[in-house]
């Protein structure tokens, strides 16, 4: 399953990527936990910040990279359930974002589920499912406190 086919929105970020965007090395900004959403329809909700940014070598840095097209990107999940999340620390990098059908909603008769996976590399770990998921804000330039920074 192409994340670009199933996320509302995700068009946005394939215009600034050139492309679905990689989350290697992503940061979770910012996790926000909602019972109710907009409507009796939409909640629980679990909205997700990234730091998403590109690398390119350089030797003229002292990292050996070159951090650029930085943007912070919230993702909007709705109708949660079986949310589960474990190490959030002050950067939460991931390894990886993944999204995949996962059966049928346990509260919304008949409607498909997608399970998101955060996978880890330093700090948070998450996973939940939900009915959709959806680009809700994007907007340009790295977070104050990235490490990702030249």
């Amino acid at each position: 399953m192409k994340p670009e086919d199933v996320i509302a929105g995700a068009e946005r970020l394939v215009k600034i990527y050139d492309g679905w965007p990689s989350f290697h090395d992503a940061e979770v900004l910012d996790v926000r936990l909602e019972r109710l959403g907009r409507d009796e329809y939409d909640g629980p909700v679990v909205s997700l910040c990234f730091h998403l940014f590109w690398g390119e070598k350089s030797a003229e840095t002292d990292s050996g990279f070159h951090w650029t097209n930085h943007h912070r990107v919230t993702l909007r999940c709705r109708q949660v359930v079986d949310l589960e999340l474990r190490g959030f620390n002050r950067q939460n990098a991931i390894y990886d974002f993944k999204i995949h059908a996962d059966g049928h909603h346990p509260e919304a008769s008949g409607v498909p589920a997608l399970r998101i996976t955060l996978e880890p590399s330093f700090g948070i770990a998450c996973t939940l499912r939900c009915t959709s998921v959806e680009v809700a804000d994007i907007e340009p330039g790295p977070p104050p406190d990235t490490v990702y920074s030249d």
